[in-house]
């Protein structure tokens, strides 16, 4: 059925699409806003602390790396060596992340299930 024939049998009804019904709900468009505050927040959050460990972690290397100038290291290749370790430490643990939270969230939905089959 569509909404002229649903508003044409049913009189004193606004037949609208589910997303408008999902837009027309009380608190739907601030509880969103927060969501995506927090969402930000935590991206920002994220960044900075990654940001600041691989700062540390290449403040502990200086003396390798000073020992790898002396033996002829170019700065190419130390800088290839950071962002090589960077981004496979990164890679590493978001697949890790993502898989700790699928695990997560198949336990939690395992629960639900066999608590609502005792209700």
């Amino acid at each position: 059925m569509d909404s002229a024939e649903i508003n044409n049998k049913l009189s004193g009804t606004d037949t609208v699409t589910r997303g408008e019904a999902v837009q027309g709900m009380p608190g739907y468009k601030e509880e969103n806003g927060t969501i995506l505050m927090m969402l930000a927040f935590l991206l920002a959050i994220s960044a900075f602390v990654l940001g600041v460990f691989f700062y540390v972690i290449t403040m502990q290397k200086t003396n390798q790396f000073g020992i790898m100038k002396a033996i002829g290291a170019s700065n190419r290749f130390l800088s290839k060596a950071i962002v090589s370790q960077v981004f496979t430490l990164s890679l590493t643990s978001i697949v890790v992340g993502i898989l700790l939270t699928y695990a997560t969230a198949q336990s939690c939905l395992k629960a639900c299930r066999s608590s609502w089959r005792q209700a």
